[in-house]
């Protein structure tokens, strides 16, 4: 949980930044003479995520993630950053983080999807949250499903365990109904 300090000056500091300036402070993170760049991540993710309430971040996020934006390229999700920094987006602004995500891998080949590794963990625990909510559903699932088709994790949450959570009658770990998700397997079906 934030200190009130803490998130009051996030909140402060996001009010007044750009999508310009957040991309540099982020390659500016992610450099590789930055020998913080694992802890500074860690701190930047960690305020993100307590700042949905706020308009201008969800704005933010969204043109950070629309087609011209610098995170609107699947090779930056796919490194541990990258991802990570998707994991605290979707706390804040889900729909864009689902038609960014969709976009960039809801296309891609089965090889494709297996040479998804370096930021594979984040992704998946993402798309988890996008599965959660009804509105985010459909592409959140859809994407799960491939990921799980183009496995490459032996962990216990992989992609595969995690989309068949959402088939369990009960506590199925998603909004939506049941009628929603059957849509989801007949996709798969006809893909």
């Amino acid at each position: 949980r934030p200190r009130p300090l803490a998130l009051s000056l996030a909140t402060e500091w996001f009010e007044t930044c750009t999508s310009d300036r957040l991309r540099k402070v982020v390659e500016a993170i992610q450099s590789p003479e930055n020998p913080n760049s694992k802890i500074l991540t860690e701190s930047l993710c960690s305020q993100i995520i307590y700042l949905g309430n706020n308009e201008k971040v969800k704005l933010l996020i969204g043109k950070l993630t629309d087609v011209s934006g610098p995170f609107d390229n699947a090779k930056v999700v796919n490194t541990e950053l990258g991802s990570r920094l998707f994991r605290s987006f979707v706390e804040v602004n889900p729909n864009a983080v689902a038609d960014n995500l969709y976009r960039l891998f809801g296309s891609m080949s089965i090889e494709q999807l297996i040479n998804i590794q370096e930021g594979r963990r984040n992704l998946v625990w993402t798309l988890e949250k996008l599965c959660f909510d009804r509105s985010t559903f459909e592409k959140g699932a859809k994407l799960m499903m491939s990921l799980a088709i183009a496995e490459n994790e032996t962990y216990g949450n992989n992609a595969t365990s995690e989309f068949l959570n959402l088939f369990k009658i009960h506590l199925a770990g998603t909004q939506a109904n049941l009628s929603e998700r059957l849509e989801i397997i007949k996709w798969g079906l006809y893909k």
